[in-house]
């Protein structure tokens, strides 16, 4: 259900980037602070005959069974739902995603007519809609077997709302036990019986529990992890206004308190997609740099999920994302007057459209960052938009409308001026830069059109290539890679 969801909500880059953080596998060199082992055996899913299974066994739903309910893009950017004699179909890049059958009932979630993301049921015999309005939060996905169980929604946390007590209680109890603020309800067996529950915490990897609802018990599914987190870490939500006035958040990742609160060398870390966000729970990447010393952000900035329609898409076409790359550059500064960052010590380093915005930063921004990293990205936002790779997720009429057309010679200039290939002369950091060359979301040949025209530049720039796709080919490369940015950074900053 989750994953066939997710296949949905994140177009072109951003469902790759999902599941290299859920599977991600983090370790370290003696040379460095070791973490833990974190493999996707820690990642548990249903069957469609309800047997517990690994992620490697996993069949998606609609290839398990047939569904009269058809998902289409119009050539306006509009997503179609239609099921018998029923259409929905939502404005130009307003999100629509059909979630449930049951009955005669159409279980949607919508953004149509509306800021934020809300449920919108379809009863097919009475010809009537029933939607549950919000105003500051965004749906994410439904708690569904038969009848409505809640509605889960994700910002900074995930949050549920309850229509039944069964899991209302069993919420409380797990949030208690485990002392977590963090839960989301993914996976269900075919009776509705049994759910898988993934619990987040701040310090620590997140944990599976499977959940008998008739019982209003639970057990662990999760492997014994090996890990100790340093309680003197913290993070936290960081709240700053940019110049126009619009107040834009991050989640802000301090070192152990040996490290200082104050001063501190800054990784910036933009996520990809751009259509996701981050969430204040454990990421192991980010866990590995503060061990190491760093303090490091991860703004959501203009074009992120979870604060509304509006905020979404003001980060759409060039002048969006140029807003959206200032919204990471304040962000930054406003760390730097408030005393957390030293600003002779600051990177930013991001994956996919992350590593886009690393190096645009470096671009528009020369003189806020002095290293950059950049994996698996794009350069050249016009030719990304022409290659259509099979596994880019991407779609003509969404792309128009959240870049540009690449068939206006007007908006093709603007994507060009926003794209660091052409600006290389710009660039003053030096770039750790890594692709594969069997990419299918974003074309090998965007880094390494890139690093050719860096080097005729003099420009400093180390490029690691090799076998594989978008993301990391295996789990010791991922940890080669982040032992490198650490070595690289202690190297430019002297640390």
């Amino acid at each position: 259900m989750i994953l066939k969801m997710l296949h949905m909500f994140l177009p072109r880059m951003n469902l790759v980037m999902f599941c290299m953080a859920l599977f991600f596998l983090c370790g370290c060199e003696a040379s460095f602070v070791p973490l833990f082992e974190y493999t996707e055996d820690n990642v548990f899913l249903f069957d469609a005959k309800g047997k517990i299974i690994k992620p490697s066994d996993y069949i998606p739903p609609e290839k398990r069974s047939s569904s009269d309910i058809k998902t289409e893009i119009t050539e306006r950017g509009e997503y179609k739902i239609s099921q018998n004699n029923f259409v929905y179909c939502g404005n130009p890049g307003d999100r629509v995603f059909p979630m449930y059958k049951n009955g005669d009932q159409l279980y949607l979630l919508t953004e149509k007519d509306s800021d934020y993301m809300q449920l919108m049921i379809w009863n097919r015999n009475l010809k009537k809609i029933l939607l549950y309005p919000h105003t500051n939060r965004e749906a994410q996905s439904i708690i569904i077997h038969k009848k409505l169980h809640g509605i889960q929604y994700a910002g900074d946390c995930f949050q549920q709302d309850y229509f039944t007590c069964e899991f209302k209680n069993l919420d409380e109890k797990l949030r208690k036990h485990y002392r977590t603020e963090n839960l989301l309800w993914i996976e269900k067996s075919p009776d509705g019986k049994l759910w898988i529950a993934e619990l987040f915490f701040r310090e620590k990897p997140s944990l599976y529990v499977l959940c008998d609802m008739d019982i209003g018990e639970w057990r662990e599914l999760s492997k014994a992890i090996p890990y100790k987190p340093d309680l003197t870490q913290k993070k936290e939500v960081f709240r700053f206004i940019p110049g126009d006035g619009k107040e834009i958040s991050g989640i802000l990742s301090f070192p152990p308190i040996r490290f200082g609160r104050r001063n501190l060398p800054l990784i910036v870390f933009p996520h990809g997609g751009p259509q996701t966000r981050s969430m204040l729970i454990f990421d192991p990447r980010v866990e590995l740099l503060t061990r190491n010393g760093f303090l490091v952000f991860q703004p959501n900035y203009r074009g992120s999920t979870g604060q509304g329609k509006k905020f979404r898409q003001s980060g759409w076409g060039a002048v969006g994302i140029r807003r959206a790359l200032a919204d990471i550059a304040e962000g930054t500064e406003a760390l730097i007057q408030n005393g957390f960052a030293d600003p002779d010590r600051i990177a930013i380093l991001g994956g996919s459209w992350g590593a886009y915005c690393a190096i645009e930063s470096a671009v528009l921004y020369p003189e806020i960052y002095h290293a950059v990293i950049a994996f698996f990205g794009p350069t050249d936002l016009v030719a990304m938009l022409q290659e259509f790779l099979p596994d880019s997720g991407a779609n003509a009429s969404l792309d128009r409308l959240q870049y540009g057309d690449v068939k206006d010679p007007v908006s093709v200039s603007a994507l060009k001026n926003i794209s660091p290939y052409y600006f290389t002369d710009r660039i003053q950091a030096p770039i750790l830069l890594y692709h594969y060359e069997q990419d299918q979301v974003i074309s090998f040949q965007q880094s390494l059109r890139f690093y050719e025209r860096m080097k005729a530049d003099g420009k400093n720039i180390v490029f690691i290539r090799g076998n594989g796709k978008h993301g990391f080919s295996t789990p010791d490369a991922e940890v080669a890679a982040y032992n490198q940015v650490i070595r690289f950074l202690k190297q430019v900053f002297h640390k």
